[in-house]
């Protein structure tokens, strides 16, 4: 469990940038966390983020693989197991037999807006744990923000 509550906020890039966000948290108090996909698209946003913004989002603007090097390439989604993925899909989409990261994120949504639980395997839940841990850890000092998402 983190030390302090925190808010997350999620945002796919091609839909809504962080940029407003980032510019928003700065100007009240820098206190912030962005992780993003340790994906090509989420290693060059973080580029892109400490080029645009400059030295003071260093080490706030992260990919996965800036929490665990084991995570390199991971994107979001990576984070659950294989076997959760297609489970939870299934939630939504009983029949469906393979991954698809667009039905993936509709039953992972459906699921949290309709108040449903699921039961997790240990390989999520630790991969989870170990993200939540982090963030608890490098959270700046009174930072309430983590802001995640994709590229």
């Amino acid at each position: 469990m983190l030390a302090y509550p925190i808010g997350i906020m999620t945002f796919q890039e091609s839909l809504i940038s962080r940029d407003p966000m980032i510019r928003l948290l700065l100007a009240y108090n820098g206190n912030f966390l962005c992780i993003l996909d340790a994906d090509k698209g989420g290693r060059d946003a973080k580029n892109r983020y400490i080029k645009e913004f400059g030295p003071i989002v260093e080490g706030r603007v992260l990919t996965l693989a800036d929490i665990n090097p084991d995570w390199a390439g991971f994107t979001t989604e990576n984070l659950f197991s294989e076997t959760d993925r297609l489970a939870v899909i299934q939630t939504d989409f009983p029949n469906e037999k393979k991954y698809s990261k667009g039905k993936f994120n509709t039953a992972i949504t459906n699921l949290y807006a309709m108040g449903q639980g699921f039961e997790f395997d240990k390989e999520t839940i630790a991969r989870f744990t170990e993200l939540f841990e982090a963030i608890d850890k490098l959270m700046p000092e009174g930072a309430q923000n983590v802001i995640c998402g994709e590229d």
